[in-house]
């Protein structure tokens, strides 16, 4: 047919009716999903309006506009193809106004036609309720065609009316699915399950019965239920040998098989025994009811679609617990006792509307509704209901499914908004990120902010200057007037206070936020904890100050050294005299025995304190561990510290820094004694050597209260003693020098007892020959 003709009209009594034309898409687009959809679009609007061809596109957020289905001339590209530029933006426009738009050219360019003749083409929006469900493009080649305003109309109205179809496809394919998953929760039901028809006959069987039966259910299909069951009863031949009739639900012990007892549930699916009537007849087995009432209970839980049925003037006759919970009741007993068109829709006009729509047709799909919930808020849900009629006409209840659009419409633009928001804010999650409104109040945090010691709700509304110590808050409110008035961007190294009492210092970061106008009304605060690296700031200046006071009390020694020797030789010229008295004479060999051990100490002290290169030589263990323990046993002599012994005889030399290994074994004996120091009972140190097949082994054992943190002890700075006492450097040094060694130390609370043992673990001299010859330059 020829597209100018019908634009202009005077054929239009020659072609099929425009109304024609809807009612057969409506009819054809029965049980089609989208791809379907596309192409019965395709081939009847070419056909109907005379097109060269027709191409239907669907949107992707990825892709942009792809080809969906093409019928007649091929010039914007296969299925499955994205749409040239031109092509794209002008159904973009078609999408944006609503309407049908047309455009006549002779170029080429537009919609990349093959060859250079003139063209007349319309872009035809699907929209639905505000919603873009695709377009289509329609193009006719002839020459002089143009495009009337009623062609546009009528193209308008098909695009309306088809994106209606789109959407009931899109439901009708949810009701579809939900309507297989339910069949398979049924058949994945454990208990048996059979369904009959008025005359008894089996309408549908379970998995689990027939596989109980031993018959396919296919087989089972139309046979009489008491034949395939095996029960006979008194009563009519073709009647259901479970059901009772004198009560609608029969419930007791039947025996159906040789092994099993069964209760029988049974349910009539409608008031009357008419042809359509069916019987659900649920056998569960008695030493299983407790558990299958749950699993009945969860499985009609987990069903999400609300599903009803209603008389004819909206008095509720069952809905599922969806249902109930979707409106705020507490059981869909307490729903029954409402009425679906006086209470739940309490609008007259939609509940007007409904009413009109539901007397014109039987089945009412994608009706908007908004339904008042129990305790009066509202909700926006689409109905699908159904009308159920008596063979004669006579309407005998609705049928319907409610799907609740609430959050679908009013989380869209609230999930928009708070994705910029958090894209803004949130850049730097791994520090505490604040907003601040003009007033210098908190208007938003973000997870790290409980770093602080405080919950987010306690933070928001709350002056950021509280939080900062008193001494700092003119210096932090200055900043920030300063950022609001100009913009400038400030870092401040600031104290605040945690909730419990104590002071971390932060770098805080102020930023502006403007608006389009430029007027700032808040500010950005990124906050990063440099606590830790000032106290390590502070522990590196205590330790200058110990390797200080260390270099003092090497000089004191050397001074100490010069009056002892003259002590030490006067004493010895007197003991030489045979005109001393016996009783001056023992009284100066204590003299001298005390100067001598004097001097021993200062000597030892001068050995510990002196600067040594590290070297590596063959080293007995023993022998160190013997002046360290001499070294020591000064400051334990009065301390009620037992120190015990155990050195392995024959014990294998090693090669080390007998300095180093000093410095170790003497570290190890100070922290012992300061962790027995700690407790009432008396204290023991043991310090024991073993000989290894590879290695030599050497233990320090104390009783002390043990270690809290021993995955934590050779953490440089790391230490639990208070403040003053420790520079937490002393096991972090030995676990160097140690590994330096190629050995290993470790640490652990002992087992069952008190107090904690060290193992230091190095390898025998035979092991490292090669290493020492090349480091010794032998």
């Amino acid at each position: 047919m020829c597209a100018t003709l019908l634009a202009t009209g005077p054929v239009e009594s020659a072609s099929p009716a425009f109304e024609t034309l809807l009612v057969h898409l409506a009819i054809e687009s029965h049980g089609l999903n989208q791809s379907g959809l596309f192409k019965l679009f395709c081939q009847a609007a070419r056909d109907h309006f005379g097109a060269s061809g027709v191409c239907c596109s669907i949107f992707s957020s990825q892709a942009g506009w792809i080809v969906g289905e093409v019928t007649g001339c091929p010039p914007w590209g296969k299925p499955g193809e994205a749409l040239p530029a031109a092509a794209a933006n002008w159904l973009e426009l078609a999408k944006t106004t609503g309407k049908a738009i047309s455009r006549h050219s002779s170029s080429t360019e537009a919609l990349c036609l093959q060859s250079d003749s003139e063209y007349s083409a319309a872009a035809i929006p699907f929209v639905s309720h505000g919603e873009s469900r695709g377009a289509a493009l329609m193009i006719w080649t002839e020459q002089n065609h143009r495009i009337g305003e009623q062609l546009l109309n009528r193209l308008t109205l098909l695009g309306t009316f088809f994106a209606g179809l789109l959407d009931n496809a899109h439901l009708f394919d949810q009701v579809y699915r939900s309507r297989q998953q339910w069949v398979r929760v049924i058949d994945a039901i454990p208990d048996a399950l059979v369904v009959h028809d008025a005359m008894g006959n089996i309408v549908r069987i379970n998995q689990s019965l027939a596989k109980r039966v031993g018959i396919h259910p296919s087989r089972l299909i139309g046979r009489p239920i008491g034949e395939v069951l095996g029960i006979n009863r008194r009563g009519n031949a073709g009647t259901c040998p479970l059901c009772s009739d004198q009560q609608d639900v029969f419930e007791g012990p039947i025996e159906v098989f040789e092994d099993c007892s069964y209760l029988v549930s049974t349910t009539r699916l409608t008031q009357e025994l008419d042809a359509d009537a069916q019987t659900i007849h649920v056998l569960v087995n008695i030493r299983e009811r407790l558990e299958a009432e749950r699993r009945y209970r969860d499985l009609f839980d987990s069903i999400q679609e609300g599903a009803f049925f209603c008389s004819p003037n909206g008095k509720m006759i069952e809905a599922n617990p969806a249902l109930a919970r979707m409106l705020g009741y507490g059981s869909h007993q307490e729903l029954l006792r409402t009425n679906l068109f006086e209470e739940l829709v309490p609008q007259a006009s939609q509940r007007g509307l409904l009413l009109e729509e539901l007397s014109e047709v039987d089945s009412l799909r994608n009706h908007e509704a908004t339904l008042r919930k129990k305790d009066g808020n509202f909700l926006e849900a689409l109905l699908h209901v159904t009308a159920v009629r008596e063979p004669r006409g006579s309407l005998v209840q609705y049928r319907g499914l409610i799907l609740d659009v609430t959050d679908q419409k009013v989380s869209r633009a609230a999930l928009r908004r708070e994705r910029d928001f958090n894209q803004s804010i949130l850049n730097h999650t791994q520090n505490i990120i604040l907003v601040l409104d003009a007033s210098g109040q908190i208007a938003y945090v973000n997870h790290r902010a409980t770093e602080i010691g405080y919950s987010a709700s306690a933070l928001l509304g709350l002056p950021l200057k509280r939080l900062i110590h008193t001494s700092h808050r003119p210096v932090f409110q200055e900043a920030l007037k300063n950022v609001l008035d100009s913009g400038a961007v400030r870092t401040l190294e600031l104290p605040l206070l945690r909730r419990n009492g104590s002071v971390a210092r932060f770098v805080v970061h102020l930023n502006s936020m403007r608006e389009e106008r430029g007027d700032a009304n808040s500010v950005v605060v990124v906050m990063t904890d440099v606590t830790e690296a000032a106290l390590l700031q502070a522990k590196l200046a205590h330790t200058e100050k110990m390797a200080a006071l260390g270099q003092l009390v090497s000089g004191v020694a050397h001074e100490v050294n010069n009056p002892l020797s003259g002590i030490i030789g006067f004493t010895d010229l007197l003991l030489e005299s045979p005109e001393l008295p016996e009783f001056a004479r023992e009284q100066l060999g204590v003299i001298l025995q005390e100067a001598e051990r004097t001097r021993v100490i200062v000597q030892n002290m001068l050995r510990f304190a002196r600067e040594v290169p590290p070297q590596r030589e063959p080293v007995e263990v023993n022998l160190i561990i013997r002046q360290t323990l001499t070294l020591r046993s000064y400051g334990l002599a009065n301390r009620d510290v037992e120190i015990v012994d155990r050195l392995a005889e024959n014990l294998p030399v090693i090669v080390a820094d007998p300095h180093q290994l000093q410095q170790v074994f003497l570290n190890l004996l100070n922290n012992s004694f300061d962790a027995i120091e700690t407790i009432s009972r008396p204290g023991r140190i043991e310090v024991e050597t073993i000989a290894r097949s590879e290695y030599v082994e050497i233990y320090f054992r104390d009783n002390g209260p043990g270690i809290s943190n021993p995955d934590r002890i050779f953490e440089p700075f790391f230490t639990t003693k208070p403040v003053g006492k420790g520079t937490g450097l002393g096991l972090s040094i030995c676990y160097g020098i140690v590994n330096a060694h190629m050995g290993e130390i470790l640490c652990q609370n002992n087992a069952g007892g008190e107090g904690c043992t060290f193992m230091i673990r190095l390898p025998a001299a035979a092991l490292r020959k090669q290493a020492t010859s090349a480091e010794m330059g032998t």
